[in-house]
């Protein structure tokens, strides 16, 4: 299972990094991380519009699927790290920024 709050978590840990004065630059793999919700999978499906709901689906399975036994529901965790990646990548002053 290939899991989209995964992507959200890394864009959080980046966004974090660059407040701290982090020396790298992971903003690109960032928003590639992202892109990935919106149809930059394997099957350039909108995980968000796919949902029905305003959030991503919870998962894509290595074989292009969107539901597996056990694993179809939304995690308040999964929500709460989408809402605040969103709002990294909207911040004026945030990392993502030109």
């Amino acid at each position: 299972l290939l899991f989209e709050c995964h992507q959200t978590f890394f864009v959080n840990a980046v966004a974090h990094y660059a407040r701290a004065g982090g020396e790298r630059d992971f903003s690109p793999a960032a928003l590639r991380a992202m892109s990935w919700i919106y149809g930059g999978n394997d099957l350039d499906a909108d995980l968000v519009e796919r949902s029905g709901i305003g959030v991503p689906m919870r998962f894509v399975t290595t074989d292009g699927r969107l539901s597996a036994p056990e694993q179809n529901f939304k995690g308040v965790y999964e929500v709460g790290s989408y809402v605040e990646a969103l709002t990294h990548l909207l911040d004026p002053d945030g990392p993502f920024r030109e």
